[in-house]
């Protein structure tokens, strides 16, 4: 007790607070060899204290206790299971770094079950689910989510969310079909998609920063949701800014809408309000299609690349605003833009909360026979490739071809091919349907890469993946990454394919409501979905499975780095319909231009005259394995060093 009251006089001194309630402390690490013993003898209202160490531990935690981490605490779950689930109500978790739960279905970093539960200044790291909110009015402040299929899945009603940073994750915050909930003071950088609502109500998020999300997805997406708010916040450099899809009744207020491709999307959605918000520099400002009687006032739309406001079949109310250089386009629709506003609007979205935070590497399990001098290459590869095997080399980080596999992951892939003196392409193929194929059309991808000296290995079952894996009738954004993880990752974070295979789903269904897109389903962008017989329904089957090449080679380009960011003729939604973007960059003869994503089967190699661009020539091979989405991300540094 003496070591307790000097911790205690310490915490005091510094903080001016000692974290200590109820009526009997446990300290582990000095009465109690682990936290599960300690938990074991605790009672309602008792205090354990966790000295600074890893705790490799999975723990129920069932009884009203606060449980403190002093200095440097990590409960690790060592890849297995839930790593801590709280049942019982009034918990309080403080200071402690929660990671490597198991990758199964059912498995989360920590689960909060009971209500009136309190997490605060707690780090979260690695996991196909962070935190699971299933019950009511518990409080979650100060705390970091990274590396996580799903950050925050929000279950109940009635939470308050305060200072959370969510960063590579599929999708940061997961509102399902929850109300009242309370989110303010959020930080997102390369998420997938930072805030889903899907069938929730009356929520609140409020003062947010979103940055560089993936560009084939985005920002903040509210699907089928209603009377939700959405205030103070600066949403920059993603695919969508804000997307709903069948919401009505939402508020969008204050909110700086900068350099997406998309500010915000309608689709089929109704009386929701967008109201002083400023629209800058966005491909297209505002999308709208089949949607009704939305309503944009007293906003300001300047430097738009395209259009102010595109519509198809809508009625959109856009009196009252301040345009500079916007330029607005009705087809079959009606947009009353009348009358404007001569000068911009003052719109008060400054000092808005951002923070980021460093990710921790998960090293996969490589089996690569006999490693003399245990470098992580076996002595026969190193024989065979010039390379001593009773010298040490650092292969983890040798990457002499350029193909973003390292040695390792060379020497694994061998047998599938993979020469490290070579570029290397691994692309698995998973399908609902086991006549999706590419068909001859395999052999053709093989020989346009060929020719640039790239070797691609497309695996539709020959190369240890490829499956079947059964018709899916739902295929929203996360359920999308359940399969990700189920048939990909097969529900082990160290999968050894992770980092060497891009991941490619064919499917029936179309998939959130479109027909392919590049995602993240863990913490990259290195996946992507196609809904195989919407193309196939769409286009004569004699050409439907050209237009499958076609668009498989386009979302293959994405995770090859190629986005609107890298160069704005790529997924501009003006280079289709006739839109002057399909004059613009007429001469970018690529798949990745919208004006001929179903007919041509390769990239542009820059050379067709103005307009064009080298697709070819800035290839990055590592895309699909970079933390950082966007290049030359400058506010990423600048928080860093602050």
């Amino acid at each position: 007790m003496k070591f307790l009251a000097v911790i205690c006089t310490i915490l005091l001194l510094l903080f001016g607070t000692v974290p200590i309630v109820g009526n009997d402390v446990l300290v582990v690490g000095e009465d109690y060899p682990s936290i599960s013993s300690a938990l074991g003898n605790a009672k309602d209202g008792d205090t354990i204290l966790i000295l600074q160490g890893i705790y490799y531990e999975n723990l129920i935690v069932d009884k009203k206790v606060k449980i403190v981490g002093l200095g440097k605490v990590i409960v690790d779950g060592n890849f297995s299971g839930t790593v801590i689930e709280v049942t019982k109500g009034g918990v309080c978790i403080e200071n402690i770094e929660i990671r490597n739960s198991g990758g199964g279905r059912k498995d989360a970093l920590l689960k909060l079950k009971g209500c009136g539960n309190r997490i605060s200044n707690c780090t979260f790291y690695n996991s196909r689910r962070g935190m699971v909110i299933e019950g009511n009015c518990n409080v979650i402040q100060n705390c970091s989510f990274g590396g996580i299929g799903i950050g925050i899945s929000l279950l109940g009603n009635r939470n308050n969310l305060s200072c959370i940073i969510c960063r590579n994750c599929g999708i940061g915050v997961y509102i399902a079909g929850s109300k009242e909930n309370r989110l303010e003071k959020l930080s997102f950088l390369f998420n997938g998609i930072s805030v889903l609502i899907e069938r929730g109500a009356n929520n609140s998020i409020k003062n947010f920063t979103i940055i560089y999300g993936n560009e084939n997805q985005g920002g903040i997406f509210l699907d089928k949701a209603c009377f939700n708010k959405i205030e103070k916040g600066t949403i920059c450099c993603n695919g969508f800014g804000v997307r709903l899809y069948k919401a009505e009744k939402n508020l969008l207020k204050h909110l700086n809408i900068s350099m997406n491709k998309e500010g915000i999307d309608l689709l089929e959605s109704r009386f929701n309000r967008i109201e002083w918000c400023n629209f800058y520099k966005n491909n297209l400002e505002i999308y709208a299609k089949r949607s009704f009687m939305d309503s944009i006032l007293f906003s300001n739309f300047i430097k738009g690349k395209s259009f102010g406001i595109l519509a198809k079949r809508s009625i959109i109310n856009a009196m009252l605003n301040y345009w500079l250089d916007a330029k607005n386009l009705p087809l079959i629709s009606f947009i009353l833009s009348f009358p404007r506003y001569p000068k911009p609007f003052s719109i008060g979205c400054k000092n808005l909360f951002f923070k980021t935070i460093r990710l921790e590497e998960v090293k996969a399990c490589f089996e690569i026979g006999k490693d003399t001098d245990n470098d992580g290459c076996s002595d026969e590869w190193e024989e065979r490739w010039g390379y001593d095997k009773d010298h040490w080399d650092d292969h983890y980080h040798l990457d002499p071809d350029g193909d973003g596999l390292n040695n390792v992951q060379e020497c694994f892939a061998e047998k599938w091919g993979a020469n490290p003196f070579r570029k290397d392409i691994f692309v698995e193929i998973d399908r609902t349907d086991d006549s999706y194929r590419l068909g001859s059309y395999v052999e053709k991808i093989k020989r346009i890469f060929s020719k640039r000296n790239i070797s691609i290995h497309i695996d539709e079952g020959e190369l240890g993946g490829g499956e079947v894996i059964g018709e899916e009738n739902n295929l929203s954004y996360p359920r999308i990454i359940d399969l990700y993880w189920d048939h990909f990752l097969h529900n082990d974070i160290r999968n050894p394919r992770k980092g060497i295979f891009r991941y490619v789903i064919f499917c029936s269904a179309k998939p959130a409501n479109h027909g392919g897109f590049c995602y993240v389903g863990w913490n990259k962008v290195d996946a992507f979905i196609i809904s195989y017989k919407y193309y196939m329904d769409l286009i004569p089957s004699n050409f439907g499975i050209h237009t499958i090449a076609t668009v498989f080679l386009h979302e293959l380009g994405h995770t090859l780095g190629l986005f609107y960011h890298t160069f704005e003729g790529i997924d501009n939604y003006s280079c289709r319909d006739m839109l002057p973007g399909v004059w613009k960059y007429r001469n970018y003869k690529s798949c990745m231009n919208y004006e001929y994503a179903w007919f041509i089967l390769n990239y542009s190699d820059g050379s067709h005259g103005k307009g064009d661009f080298n697709d070819w020539g800035n290839l990055d091979l590592s895309y699909f394995k970079r933390e950082n989405f966007w290049m030359g991300t400058w506010l990423i540094e600048k928080s860093t060093k602050e």
